[in-house]
């Protein structure tokens, strides 16, 4: 997991995936692994990394493991959706995320979440480095 990050952080999305994977070989319900891989399946710029289809059952796994109490994990799952096109479940998951941000009273995260809503609403989904990220 640690490699994951790191590799994430210093901008390696593909050998961040890689490492992000084998952690999830030897841990498969941890949440920020989870959520971390989604994500970046999700928004990657880089389309060698985009996988909609994986990136819903990471989040999807999140949202289940989170008992959909995590605005983050919400608004992965809700980018994970725009990726893979469903757009009608891409509003759903980002209104619930809003909802959870707005219980825990964290505004910036709601407008970040009404920013990406505004993109599935233009059946648009997100992009690192073009839109406010969901981590």
């Amino acid at each position: 997991e640690g490699l994951g990050f790191a590799y994430y952080l210093g901008g390696d999305a593909r050998d961040s995936l890689a490492h992000l994977r084998l952690a999830l070989d030897g841990e498969p319900d941890r949440v920020s692994v989870l959520i971390l891989a989604a994500s970046m399946m999700a928004t990657s710029s880089d389309a060698s990394v985009r996988d909609g289809g994986e990136a819903v059952t990471l989040a999807e796994r999140a949202r289940e493991l989170t008992k959909d109490d995590d605005a983050a994990v919400l608004d992965t799952l809700s980018a994970a959706y725009a990726e893979k096109g469903l757009f009608d479940k891409a509003l759903e998951a980002a209104d619930a995320a809003a909802a959870v941000a707005g219980k825990q009273g964290d505004g910036a995260l709601v407008k970040r979440i009404q920013q990406h809503r505004a993109k599935y609403e233009g059946y648009k989904p997100l992009r690192e480095g073009q839109d406010p990220g969901t981590l």
